[in-house]
């Protein structure tokens, strides 16, 4: 339903799907439950809570039994209405109940109201930030992005891009060996900046992104990228111009919102998480944006799991190939195995040759976290379930590489601010 924030969930079954463990629900149950034998002290009151609890459980059961009769079960509507007829019952029950209230029964209402809010403001800003995002961002098809990508690098050399490239400006090159070593050295900004992370507290992590960003740009192009990440605006689907006279060899210009932008082709292997095949992620345009250079071979990486507890080797990837060595490959995971080392599998792809073998000093990969930006034109109640969204969010970011495994050493995070 969309209305609980990601949670860590193990399943405690390698044949039973459903039977699953969730840590932090565990550790609220003991908290909610030391809180309240400090509050009560004794037995009476802690009893009328319980009491509340379980009338109110009484008439929610009736309510979604007699609704999964008909919209699940499909049985006819007479079915539902009459297993609803318990509600008078369960009604009387709530009847005795409302006295005990005031006497200790208030604290389980309260809970129920805070928890109904927590997720009905998660849900509602996710719901609204899905649709913003698909509003303002069109992406770019891979297949089509492929093939402009090949029709600008053959151009010039009819080979694929390698040793030379260009930077991210119109008109300074970079030598062969100083771009050789382009994305070797944004892998070594990337591990300065995760081994000071390790010490610093989670309210760094905006902070570490940025900072990591604006190193790789340094060594990419010429010209520093602006301190925070571009903000996501209506933009129309990448173009990439292959007629310009002025594009260097291992150049290409992508025009994003008809403003063209020269990107440097830089020999190795960029790996893109996505939430889909279909179109390019939002952190491939915030990307070019920022550093100015795209990897010679791309890949876009998905992962998702299968209602099968393991799966065989040959049944762990799909990968496609498109032209100008752009990939997008499937990683099929079981629910009782452990998360997939995204670089551990891009490895062995290259091992069963389905993609390309690059040295893994030139391999780097980006994710996006997606932060809210909330404008103040809206009205007092919607601005505050969406200031308590962005405070859900903040403490439970979600990035694309949600069911993966990353290292730290070659991974790049971009910021992706979604105005709301």
């Amino acid at each position: 339903m969309g209305l609980v924030p990601p949670l860590t969930i193990k399943h405690t079954s390698k044949a039973i799907e459903g039977q699953i463990y969730v840590p932090s629900t565990n550790f609220m149950l003991l908290a909610l439950s030391i809180l309240i034998l400090i509050i009560f002290p004794n037995a009476e009151a802690m009893a009328n809570a319980y009491g509340v609890t379980i009338v109110i459980l009484m008439v929610i059961t009736t309510v979604l039994a007699s609704l999964a009769i008909h919209a699940v079960f499909k049985k006819p509507l007479v079915l539902s209405i009459m297993f609803g007829l318990f509600l008078v019952l369960d009604s009387l029950f709530v009847g005795s109940v409302l006295i005990k209230v005031p006497h200790g029964g208030w604290i389980a209402l309260l809970i129920a109201l805070v928890m109904t809010c927590l997720l009905l403001a998660w849900g509602y800003g996710e719901n609204l930030l899905r649709r913003q995002v698909k509003k303002d961002y069109k992406g770019f098809p891979i297949a089509t992005l492929s093939a402009a990508l090949k029709s600008t690098s053959s151009s010039s050399s009819g080979s694929k891009v390698a040793g030379d490239s260009a930077s991210g400006g119109a008109a300074a090159k970079l030598s062969a060996q100083k771009t050789s070593s382009t994305l070797s050295k944004v892998s070594s900004s990337v591990k300065s900046s995760g081994e000071k992370s390790k010490s610093s507290s989670k309210s760094s992590d905006k902070s570490e992104a940025r900072s990591i960003k604006v190193s790789a740009a340094a060594v990419a192009s010429p010209v520093a990228p602006p301190s925070t990440p571009p903000a996501l605006t209506k933009s129309q689907p990448l173009i990439v111009d292959s007629s310009d006279s002025s594009v260097g060899a291992d150049e290409t210009v992508i025009v994003f919102q008809n403003k063209p932008i020269t990107v440097a082709r830089t020999p190795g292997l960029g790996i893109f998480t996505a939430s889909s095949l279909q179109n390019t992620p939002l952190t491939f345009e915030n990307f070019i944006r920022s550093l100015k250079f795209l990897p010679s071979i791309l890949l876009f990486v998905k992962v998702e799991k299968v209602r099968i507890a393991h799966l065989a080797s040959h049944q762990r990837y799909v990968v496609k190939q498109y032209p100008g060595d752009v990939y997008s490959m499937r990683i099929f995971v079981g629910f009782a195995e452990r998360l997939p080392n995204l670089f551990r599998e891009v490895k062995e792809v290259m091992e069963l040759g389905l993609v390309p073998k690059v040295d893994p000093a030139n391999i780097i990969a980006v994710d996006g976290v997606e932060l809210v930006d909330i404008s103040k034109q809206h009205s007092f109640l919607k601005r505050a379930v969406l200031l308590l969204y962005e405070q859900l969010k903040s403490a439970f970011p979600q990035s694309y590489a949600k069911n993966m495994e990353l290292d730290r050493e070659q991974t790049l995070r971009i910021d992706i601010p979604v105005k709301m």
